[in-house]
């Protein structure tokens, strides 16, 4: 045999088609946006859930892995988990192995996980009849989303919920159809971690697989079925939607045994958080709320890519029950939890569903006949050149600025305590952001300044065996009394500090010679 003669310029066209440059081209696109601002701090948005995966993550360096993980924000006790910690873990083994900084290890992972979402959505797709033309269409789409690849290169667990939500339905679909024990296996792994790692993005996939189980079944009452349904199929349905409920419920059931333990982690349970996480009816029923979302969802999805999808779906008709159900998908997740899509990033866990919805009627409107088809190229570069710009214009300027937040603070509490002191913060809510930046325990007391210093006595208790090496008060919360006032009401408590830090937000009291010291000074293990 000779050797392989090389491509012709008719094989490399017949390869390049749109559908793949325009893949290949978002593909790039997205690594570069990823890569923007990539050793800048974490604090540029969201700083509050973002300093707290980090703060979790860097007290499990170098240690073994424990379900009782440390948040250290709310005082001793200091675990008070809230998700099943795989991307801290994760995150946390890959800096104890490669000693790689915890920040960018940490934004590598949450783009690992978005990158390898593409996977199970390419299965989900195929097993939808899309072409592989249309499938490239609608990951590129997915690529290109601003919204997306802002969020995804955050210090959070969206992109690793994601994954394994979209993981599961994939694994759940092909376990329905052919239910072989790797499949189902296969199956119960992603969903049995997806629930616990983070439920308000799950529960919706749970519902897809909930809606795949009744076509599976409705198509084995056909005359001629693809696959009888008897007590087996039966069976194996059940397990795949009721494991991930069970373990969802084992780790919520241990997490609110801990915070139980912790006098403030008490206000952090599954049961008091209930009308936190649902919201209400009022909300549901709230146009306003209804707006905030929409225009959250132009983030992810643009303008012009929805009416080209509208448009595909109103001229062909074709697709239109895929579309359906990805439409009541997205509109489920935000009706579930109506209270808790006020986050910004928490569409992260739905947008897919409308981008995919937009995807599948743009690939109808490309498929639909030869003239619509010649101009696949000219739309997919608008859509390509659009949300470069969109990306530019509405993240692009955030990651460059490297907003540094509360690292000044940080750095003042670090430099004026010791290690083994504990930061307390009065006015501040219960963020990590403080604690993380200082590299120092904390215990953050939600409510006012004014009545965190009047219950200042019962900080000291429960910090009982630490000693109090700062105090960080928000300024605007402490009416009746001024900042000037703090010093003397703090004295009060039988604690002295001096000022090491301030701002318009807060001030921040360093421990002075003099201060009271409740209980023996016992360091605390990181």
């Amino acid at each position: 045999m000779g050797p392989t003669p090389p491509p012709t310029a008719a094989a490399w066209r017949r390869h390049l088609t749109p559908g793949r440059v325009f893949f290949l081209v978002s593909l790039v696109h997205a690594l570069w946006a990823v890569h923007l601002g990539w050793d800048h701090a974490i604090l540029d948005n969201h700083p509050f859930r973002q300093s707290q995966t980090a703060l979790t993550a860097s007290y499990m360096v170098g240690r073994p892995p424990k379900l009782a993980y440390e948040t250290p924000v709310l005082g001793p006790p200091w675990s008070i988990p809230m998700e099943f910690p795989l991307y801290q873990w994760i995150v946390a083994g890959l800096v104890t192995v490669l000693g790689t900084p915890l920040e960018q290890t940490g934004r590598f992972v949450s783009v690992a996980f978005f990158l390898l979402t593409l996977v199970p959505a390419n299965l989900i797709l195929r097993r939808c009849e899309v072409s592989a033309e249309g499938r490239l269409v609608i990951l590129g789409l997915f690529l290109l989303s601003p919204f997306y690849l802002f969020w995804s290169r955050t210090f959070m667990i969206e992109s690793t919920a994601l994954f394994l939500s979209v993981s599961y339905v994939a694994a759940a679909w092909s376990a329905l159809e052919s239910p072989r024990p790797l499949r189902v296996a296969t199956a119960l792994l992603f969903g049995g971690l997806a629930g616990p790692v983070k439920v308000t993005t799950f529960a919706t996939f749970l519902l897809a697989a909930g809606l795949l189980a009744v076509r599976a079944w409705w198509l084995s009452r056909r005359p001629e079925p693809r696959a009888a349904w008897g007590a087996g199929r039966l069976a194996t349905a059940a397990l795949l939607l009721a494991f991930p409920v069970v373990t969802t419920a084992l780790w919520t059931h241990f997490a609110d045994a801990q915070k139980e333990l912790n006098p403030l982690g008490k206000a952090l349970t599954s049961t008091t958080l209930r009308e936190w996480n649902f919201g209400t009816l009022a909300q549901r029923a709230d146009l306003g709320v209804w707006g905030t979302q929409f225009s959250r969802a132009i983030a992810a999805v643009d303008v012009p890519v929805l009416l080209a999808g509208l448009g595909g779906l109103l001229l062909t008709r074709r697709r239109w029950r895929l579309i359906a159900v990805c439409t009541f998908l997205y509109l489920s997740a935000f009706l579930l939890f109506c209270n808790v899509y006020r986050h910004t990033y928490y569409p992260y866990a739905n947008n897919i569903f409308l981008l995919g919805a937009a995807g599948l009627g743009v690939v109808a409107l490309l498929e639909a006949n030869r003239p619509l088809r010649a101009l696949a190229p000219a739309l997919l570069l608008g859509f390509f050149g659009l949300e470069c710009y969109r990306h530019s214009d509405l993240y692009g300027w955030i990651q460059e600025s490297n907003v540094r937040g509360a690292a000044d603070a940080g750095r003042a509490i670090e430099g004026a305590t010791q290690e083994d002191e504990v930061l307390v913060g009065l006015g501040l809510d219960w963020t990590s952001e403080y604690a993380y930046c200082s590299r120092r325990r904390a215990l953050m007391r939600p409510g006012s300044a004014a009545e965190g210093l009047g219950h200042f006595r019962e900080c000291l208790a429960q910090l009982d065996g630490y000693r109090v090496g700062a105090v960080a008060i928000k300024k605007s919360t402490l009416a009746p009394y001024s900042i000037d006032d703090a010093p003397d009401l703090l004295a009060k408590c039988g604690w002295h500090g001096r000022v090491v830090y301030s701002d318009a937000y807060m001030t921040i009291y360093a421990a002075s010679a003099e201060a009271a010291v409740e209980g023996p000074r016992s360091p605390p293990e990181r």
